[in-house]
């Protein structure tokens, strides 16, 4: 299928004294934000040579903002448009000898509104007899703005726990996400591990299980397959191939955790001691898995760690669970570098059609191949490039597609 090389963006600073100033691709050394699961909030970075004499006449106050325009300009696709605020100006440094008077490289980086109100305001409030769900969208919408996002609310999962009482102590909004997150299990799949994040495509309150068995996520104007990602195809302008990848090793540090463990609450109401015991093969039959096989072999070990963490036995499942089934999928992921489209986004599920190094008697890689779930995209530009707009994918693999070691624990709940 070819495709022509007419993707396109262009970004403006925007200040107090001087309004909006668009900068021309030679003055961009680097641009680049990312949209995250495992982050509340958008970043990026701005790196760019000062031909106009900003820093002088500016000056930057940490006022500015960032906008940021950006298309694949393929069939008829509709510009993507971000405003950003500066947070941070790393350091300007001279890029020719002599007088200071010559132009000057500038390194910014920058973030979306919400890191503000997550971070920078404490509030107190209480609620009784809410669902957590129901709690982080009045925080969501009462602190946050999360109804005046462009896209508004996208992924919200509602949980299964009901708190009779909670009182948020002068707490920042991302401390009380963080607590509620850790304590709430997805009505969806039954599964914890919350997300909290905020993407181009609307704010998201999510379990890693919903997003797991979620639709595939297609690139628009590919007809058959759109979902799929390659490696070999003729045309290096083809959106879905794969034109750098690598893959994440395993963390042999991280089975500790994830081999098990003890878990201690103390109910104060009925005046009783908890104990919760985890293994790591009951922890699989409980997730979804991208495969047929696990990562790991049956590593099962319930006194690899003591902590009280907790007031009910749900509780301290819940927040087992959570950190859990975040920590395991995090242990292999896949980073691939394909050409940008505007229609991607983080938590979208994809197929990745990987070779076997075998062609002729296995075809695919048994290990490799199937289904992936993108944790990060990544959006680069690059003035005056054939390629102007790439993403980088960072996509997670809890599982591997087939495999003949028998030492692997089977998965239950898979998604091949």
């Amino acid at each position: 299928m070819e495709q022509d090389k007419t993707s396109t963006f262009n970004v403006s600073i925007g200040t107090e004294i001087h309004g909006s100033m668009v900068l021309s691709g030679d003055e961009v050394i680097q641009l680049y934000f990312v949209e995250d699961i495992f982050s509340f909030c958008m970043n990026g970075k701005l790196t760019m040579t000062d031909t106009r004499g900003m820093f002088e006449f500016g000056p930057i106050t940490g006022n500015e903002t960032i906008k940021i325009v950006y298309s694949s300009g393929e069939g008829e696709s509709e510009n993507k448009e971000w405003e950003f605020k500066i947070y941070k100006v790393s350091r300007v440094e001279q890029l020719n000898t002599g007088s200071p008077d010559t132009e000057e490289a500038i390194e910014i980086f920058f973030t979306d509104y919400m890191f503000f109100s997550l971070n920078f305001f404490r509030y107190s409030k209480a609620w009784k007899d809410k669902h957590i769900h129901e709690i982080v969208k009045d925080i969501g919408d009462t602190w946050l703005y999360a109804e005046s996002h462009p896209q508004g609310w996208n992924e919200f999962e509602e949980t299964n726990e009901r708190l009779d009482y909670f009182y948020m102590p002068l707490w920042y909004p991302s401390t009380a996400l963080s607590w509620l997150m850790k304590r709430g299990t997805g009505a969806d799949q039954n599964e914890a591990g919350y997300l909290f994040y905020n993407a181009v495509n609307g704010v998201n309150f999510v379990t890693l299980g919903k997003l797991l068995n979620n639709p595939f996520m297609e690139t628009p104007g590919l007809g058959e397959n759109a979902e799929e990602y390659v490696f070999q195809d003729a045309n290096p302008q083809y959106f879905n191939k794969i034109m750098n990848w690598s893959i994440s090793g395993l963390d042999m540090i991280g089975l500790k955790f994830l081999s098990g463990g003890t878990k201690y609450g103390i109910d104060s109401m009925n005046k009783k001691f908890i104990k919760n015991e985890y293994k790591y093969s009951d922890m699989l039959e409980k997730h979804t898995l991208l495969g047929n096989s696990s990562l790991f072999p049956d590593i099962n070990n319930e006194i690899s760690s003591f902590d009280i963490v907790g007031t009910k036995s749900d509780e301290i499942d819940a927040v087992y669970g959570n950190t859990w089934n975040k920590r395991y999928d995090l242990q292999h992921c896949f980073s691939m570098v394909v050409r940008g489209h505007e229609a991607r986004y983080p938590g979208g599920m994809i197929k990745v059609k990987w070779d076997s190094i075998d062609k002729e008697d296995q075809g695919f890689n048994k290990h490799l191949h199937g289904n992936y779930l993108v944790k990060s995209i990544t959006h680069i530009f690059t003035g005056y490039s054939d390629m102007s707009y790439k993403q980088k994918m960072l996509c997670i693999k809890n599982a591997y597609y087939e495999s003949d070691v028998s030492a692997l624990v089977s998965s239950i709940k898979n998604r091949p």
